[in-house]
């Protein structure tokens, strides 16, 4: 490649990422708009939220454990698929992340995510 010639570009573009429940609600319904996000990615914890969209990249994020779950124990189960998580936002231009910040999920993925 010639100085004067600029590489490919290979972004891309927007990307959206919902987290937990209100974080999936909130971006499927921003889906229905006419924007200009080049993909869509929904991380839950719950397969009941992502089984209920219709479009994008879903990744479960498996608990072990019934009941009432920490935020902590939230995040480290995340980290398990943290190469995932950077390869979904890499080469974006701008990331939009949308989520609930209620102390469950949206609370211990949103800032993996960021």
């Amino acid at each position: 490649m010639s100085p004067t010639q600029l590489p490919e570009n290979k972004s891309k573009g927007i990307v959206a990422v919902g987290i937990g429940t209100a974080g999936c609600n909130i971006l499927s319904q921003l889906a229905d708009y006419d924007l200009e996000i080049g993909s869509l990615h929904f991380l839950s914890c719950d397969k009941t939220d992502l089984a209920k969209l219709q479009n994008g990249e879903k990744m479960l994020i498996p608990l072990e454990v019934g009941g009432k779950v920490a935020t902590g124990y939230v995040r480290g189960a995340a980290l398990k698929f943290l190469d995932k998580i950077e390869h979904m936002v890499e080469d974006a231009d701008m990331v939009i992340i949308t989520a609930g910040l209620g102390g469950k999920v949206g609370s211990a993925i949103s800032p993996l995510v960021a």
